[in-house]
């Protein structure tokens, strides 16, 4: 119980103090649990207690609601879907193609969700642009259009050169981009606030500061936390990079590994940087490179920049989040893209755990004969899928077949991560040939300056 909810991140120190619900002190009995307060977890609890509000659900989370990822990502409310290439090498073309409708699809679901229920998410949809640092080949943006178009919003994006870049923006590093210009972002840590708020109004009991110390599987399902054993007929296992450390449920512990992402978030920008650097639209950035950054502007005028590299663990371990050569990189960056805010003071720096699979594509799955469901690997892209994945997941609860819990990722056959002996290494190998490909095509780029924080 030593989390401060102030701290955790620049989401968490501005959305001001929190009360969090009771812990569970008490054995209790409910039709289903759901283990994580998370978006998935909050879309599976609201989205049974809509359909059948006599089902008793419940929720427990370790922390507090919004821990996680959900707590403290980059607020955009993403098209994105796995790894596009990787999916379309492993799994085929077309099915890239549905892993893209589906994700559109729960950007859909967001929106509606949100308006429907005046949920305070601060919730906007500035568009997103794609930039990249070197003039991209005709026919990579033919690519990414046919993509666009083939998932039904090819009209909402359009193709952006250097010249339109330059008098946008005050960058000397846009060079050619491809804007979608209706994306949506939204303030994660609000968002899941008010998920928790809609959930429990429905009906859903929540428990925080509970951990799921062990699980047992039988005729119903069993759930030992520190003060109290939940029993469940079904129980949801909506903890994504947490997934590894659960006990009793071997069979999906293996089935996803964290990786840290890290985010800054700059001091308010003054006039003079404002005009510097234009951005007048606030859309949400992204750069085309392997280790991509993303970056937003908020309402009141900060920076929240992240991505540029990441973090591996070894086993269960999960402290990670502080990563002080990652922040420096990633400052260096943020200055090498707009040469104004050379000396901006950086007033947050966080990092956390998302959730990656073998073969970089989301899982949603079953086992012990229905009693037992997961979700996880969003590949950091999860806002909108793992809204999408809550209704699944309830559909799968409830033995209800549906066009969501028919689509191919479900219950498909997962490759396992090797023991951690094996994984961890690995990684860092990858890690290092992916930075070493972004240093081989960027050489130039990058003008050699020296930046202090």
């Amino acid at each position: 119980m030593g989390f401060d909810t102030t701290t955790h991140s620049f989401w968490q120190r501005a959305s001001g103090a929190y009360e969090p619900e009771p812990p569970l002190a008490e054995d209790i009995k409910v039709d289903v649990l759901i283990v994580g307060g998370g978006y998935s977890g909050l879309s599976t609890g609201w989205n049974l207690k809509t359909a059948h509000p006599g089902m008793s659900v419940a929720v427990v989370e370790a922390e507090v609601i919004g821990f996680g990822a959900s707590g403290r990502n980059g607020g955009f409310v993403s098209e994105a879907f796995g790894l596009p290439g990787v999916t379309e090498r492993r799994f085929g073309h077309q099915r890239m193609i549905e892993g893209l409708q589906y994700v559109r699809r729960g950007v859909e679901y967001v929106r509606d969700l949100i308006a429907t229920h005046q949920l305070d998410s601060d919730y906007e949809t500035p568009g997103v642009l794609g930039i990249s640092f070197r003039d991209i080949e005709p026919t990579v943006i033919e690519a990414q259009l046919r993509q666009f178009e083939a998932v039904g919003y090819g009209s909402q994006v359009r193709v952006r050169d250097r010249q339109s870049l330059q008098e946008e923006f005050g960058s000397p590093m846009f060079r050619a981009g491809i804007e979608v210009i209706d994306s949506a972002r939204l303030n994660p840590l609000k968002h899941v606030r008010a998920l928790k708020r809609l959930a429990l109004a429905a009906g859903v009991a929540i428990y925080e500061h509970t951990p799921a110390e062990h699980i047992a599987v039988g005729t119903h399902v069993s759930v030992r936390t520190p003060a109290g054993t939940v029993t469940a007929e079904k129980c949801v296992l909506a903890t994504n990079a947490f997934t590894h450390l659960l006990r009793g449920v071997p069979g999906v512990t293996r089935k996803q590994i964290p990786n840290w992402s890290y985010q800054i978030a700059t001091a308010p920008l003054t006039t003079t940087q404002r005009e510097a650097i234009g951005w007048k639209k606030r859309q949400g950035l992204n750069t085309m490179r392997t280790m991509l950054h993303y970056a937003s502007l908020t309402r009141e005028g900060r920076i929240v920049f992240g991505g540029g590299d990441i973090g591996f663990a070894y086993g269960r371990e999960m402290g990670r989040d502080w990563n002080g050569s990652v922040w420096a990189k990633m400052y260096s960056h943020l200055i090498g893209l707009f040469p104004a805010l050379k000396g901006i003071r950086i007033e947050d720096r966080w990092g956390g755990p998302v959730s990656l699979a073998v073969e970089m594509a989301p899982i949603i799955g079953t086992q012990e004969r229905g009693r037992v469901l997961y979700s996880c690997a969003c590949s950091g892209h999860g806002v909108a899928l793992a809204h999408l994945n809550g209704k699944t997941l309830a559909d799968l609860a409830l033995g209800v077949r549906s066009d969501l819990t028919d689509v191919w990722f479900v219950n498909r056959t997962v490759v396992s991560w090797p023991p951690s002996w094996v994984t961890y290494p690995a990684c860092l190998l990858g890690r290092r040939a992916l930075n070493l490909l972004d240093a081989y095509q960027e050489r130039g780029v990058w003008a050699a300056r020296s930046y202090t924080d």
